[in-house]
């Protein structure tokens, strides 16, 4: 398993705790989207094909956040 790391885009963080391969890989493909649309929540989903609730339900059910940066 990876250890924790944070991606900041200067406006929102990440923060990526431990997760199994497959939630890896899940996690890896939103956040590559996520990083593809400058963590514009509503573009990903699109590219995603996914609500905005369930990109969010996902990312909280492995932990993950994303947070305003101010």
């Amino acid at each position: 398993m990876l250890p924790p790391i944070k991606i900041s885009d200067g406006q929102r963080q990440i923060t990526q705790p431990e997760s199994s391969p497959v939630e890896q890989a899940e996690l890896d493909w939103i956040l590559s989207v996520l990083d593809q649309t400058n963590m514009n929540i509503s573009k990903a989903c699109k590219k995603l094909n996914m609500s905005r609730s369930t990109v969010y339900r996902k990312l909280k059910k492995y932990n993950y956040e994303i947070k305003s940066i101010k």
